[in-house]
């Protein structure tokens, strides 16, 4: 196919490659630091919810990066509330990482958006610096203009739009809205009335688009000639692109890509790969796959070559085609897709039975690979299948001896080999992946009632960081040393033993771990567990004569009066209150339980609990605080309506790092207006901190407290 315009396109500067974009301009340190200074000096910040909020917020603790960055981004979106968008912009600058910037940027124009304010979010978009995120932002106006009907006004977004991604995007969907014949000819017609070049091309541009989506190639190839400037050429031709692919046109599709066609979403040159492998031109494809910009889409291309020529018996030149994608990541997503796309290759060799080429692999990619979906375990099952033990272990001399041997002990205990499973295990050498080889075979014991030989190996299972990556249920641990199919051996051991009705063995099983905390986990869950089984009296005892560091008794009795509200006992809950000697949990507690007897319209003993709350608190005022049980009694003020106490409370913590934290989640209360709710999308609910208009006196007051107590650090 020959295209006129496209030859002189060639000659233009730039013409096979895209727009380069720039990353917004992050304040070095110092800078940043001194534009905090002088703002602090600059403004009374407990005077308005807004300048309140952003003085919490940028003074949470900078080491605590995550809770830094959701106050930063939760205030960034809550500014443009009160429509001053440079204040607004400016605090996404403070953000970390350009990524949480370009996720806070569209979350303030999605709210402006559903919350009617379309002025506001072009005026927000103009602020942004980067051409890419200001045409991010221009997409979704587009978009909103368009659910609309207003037309017209999403073409003169397309023609404000700079980067030629986020043109192409709101040119697509502006096209999309020709639906009938008659739609395309008073589009065409249009056209041809335009005085502007730009607005006459930014018309005929959504025709060609619209012919190409609805396979009209020769026609959409026709009106290409027509268009004029290079940025609408280039949009047209890559929607003409995509319906040549479609049509099995890939030489066409091929030839317009290399000569600057846009694909917005770089899905074009994929769907080619696609089309060439169907036709067996492997070489090819790999050519095209070399050429995708998306490093995943990229990635999950070469491997579909690579399976191309497995499925050709060409084992060798799979191998050194999936090599390829194993170079340095940029970020953890693609290391992880790397990863696993190797490890799927792994799978694919062991499918087709070349262990000896997977041996040669193992020595060329990063061993973490071979510990993506379970795969030292498929590889033995597949070996010992054949009875062929002695070959499994001599895998050994190839892969790390605690995966092999962990992989031969689990599958045969699932061949019920109990005995040979337990040896082999307890041959590794290394605690930590003992203790990870140990745990599932004591779940396949207990699931075959051998509960005293489950036990038995629950105590061998003493490796502190292993009893510290679980249960998963509980607290998120990802292990680059193991496969953790099961976290749960101390759980389900508690559970059966409950079950047997054998508690004391159960309470056992907690002092079996190393670690405080790990005993408070395990001793919660047993206690939950007894409440399940209406066994209150047992419960209550087993907390109450927990023995640990205060966070941790006061962890299990909080948990304990949760379950037991949970399962409406309020009297057995406050009877458990009554008997607890720390004063912060024990105001905490009866704030709940506070609330829970009005839910339950007991207005006597609500008044009660609300009563000994109070006077706990008070006396707290006047002595030193036990800092993590403070910050939860804060909560519970809040939550209970209770801000001037919790005020006074957070101001007197002594630990800035829980101090600076229980501040903001006051400062969050004390500065919400009414609960802002909008749907971007029909299944999409999103509920946003809204800024009051402004402070009342009283309200103010307590603002001045947290500024003071800030600045006196």
């Amino acid at each position: 196919m020959s295209l006129f315009f496209f030859a002189c396109l060639c000659l233009q500067p730039g013409c096979g490659t895209k727009e380069e974009v720039s990353t917004p301009s992050v304040p070095g340190e110092v800078q940043s630091h001194q534009a905090n200074t002088d703002r602090d000096q600059a403004a009374h910040h407990w005077e308005t919810p807004e300048t309140l909020l952003l003085f919490v917020a940028r003074h949470q603790p900078a080491e605590q990066e995550y809770e830094k960055d959701t106050a930063l981004y939760q205030t960034a979106v809550a500014l443009v509330d009160v429509e001053d968008l440079t204040q607004a912009s400016q605090s996404i600058q403070l953000l970390r990482t350009p990524e949480l910037q370009k996720k806070a940027q569209k979350r303030q124009i999605t709210k402006l958006l559903y919350t009617d304010r379309m002025n506001l979010a072009l005026e927000l978009a103009e602020k942004m610096d980067s051409p890419s995120e200001r045409g991010t932002a221009l997409e979704l106006i587009a978009e909103k203009l368009i659910k609309e009907g207003d037309v017209i006004q999403a073409r003169t977004i397309a023609l404000q739009t700079t980067d030629l991604n986020s043109k192409a995007k709101i040119i697509r969907t502006i096209a999309r809205t020709l639906k009938s014949p008659d739609d395309i000819e008073q589009a065409l017609q249009d056209s041809r009335n335009q005085t502007s070049i730009d607005e006459r091309d930014l018309a005929l541009c959504c025709v060609v688009v619209q012919l190409a989506n609805q396979n009209e190639i020769p026609r959409a190839t026709e009106l290409l000639r027509e268009l004029r400037s290079e940025a609408h050429q280039r949009i047209a031709a890559g929607a003409l692109a995509s319906a040549q692919v479609k049509a099995g046109e890939t030489g066409s599709a091929m030839s317009l890509l290399r000569q600057g066609a846009v694909d917005p979403y770089d899905l074009i040159r994929p769907d080619i790969t696609r089309a060439l492998l169907k036709s067996n031109n492997i070489d090819q494809a790999l050519e095209v796959a070399l050429e995708i910009e998306t490093l995943p889409f990229q990635t999950h291309a070469i491997f579909y070559v690579a399976v191309q020529l497995m499925e050709h018996n060409q084992f060798q030149r799979a191998q050194e085609v999936i090599l390829l994608i194993n170079k340095a990541s940029e970020n953890e997503e693609e290391e992880k897709k790397r990863f696993s796309t190797l490890a799927s290759f792994a799978g694919r060799l062991l499918d087709h039975g070349k262990l000896a080429q997977i041996k040669v692999f193992a020595t060329q990619v990063d061993i973490e690979v071979f510990r993506y979906y379970k795969f030292f375990e498929e590889m033995i099952k597949t070996i010992l299948s054949q009875g062929d033990l002695e070959q499994a272990l001599q895998l050994t001399k190839t892969f790390p001896e605690d995966d092999i041997l962990a992989a031969v002990s689990l599958n045969l205990a699932k061949q019920g080999q109990f005995q040979q499973a337990q040896e082999i295990a307890l041959k590794i050498k290394d605690s930590y992946h003992r203790s990870a080889a140990l745990a599932p075979l004591v779940e396949l014991l207990l699931k075959a009632d051998e509960i005293e030989q489950a036990f038995l190996l629950l105590q061998k299972m003493d490796d502190t960081g292993f009893q510290c990556t679980g249960p998963g249920s509980r607290r998120f641990h990802y292990s680059p040393h193991h496969w953790h199919y099961d976290y749960y051996a101390y759980e389900k051991m508690i559970k059966k033993l409950l079950d047997a009705d054998r508690l004391e063995q159960a309470l056992e099983v907690t002092q079996l771990l190393n670690e405080q905390k790990e005993k408070a986990v395990y001793t919660e869950y047993l206690v939950e567990q007894l409440i399940e089984r209406e066994k209150y009296q047992k419960a209550i005892d087993i907390s109450l004569n927990f023995i640990a560091d205060t966070k941790y008794q006061a962890r299990v009795l909080r948990s304990t009066v949760k379950a037991l509200i949970k399962a409406v006992e309020l009297q057995q809950a406050r009877k458990l209150t009554q008997q607890i000697s720390i004063p912060e949990l024990k105001a905490e507690l009866h704030l709940q339980l506070a609330g829970k007897f009005q839910e339950h319209f007991d207005l006597p003993a609500s008044r009660e609990e609300l009563l000994s709350a109070r006077n706990i608190v008070n006396k707290l005022e006047q002595t030193r605080l036990n800092t993590e049980s403070a910050r939860m009694l804060i909560t519970a003020l809040i939550e209970a309506g209770e801000l001037p106490q919790a005020t006074r409370i957070a101001c007197r913590i002594e630990e800035k790092s829980e101090k600076l934290p229980a501040l903001y989640e006051l400062t969050r209360e004390l500065t919400k207006g009414t609960p802002l709710e909008y749907r971007p999308a029909p299944k999409s609910l999103i509920r946003d901190h809204k800024l009051k208009a402004a402070f009342t006196p009283e309200e103010q007051q307590l603002a001045r407290q947290i500024v003071d107590a800030i600045n006196a650090d």
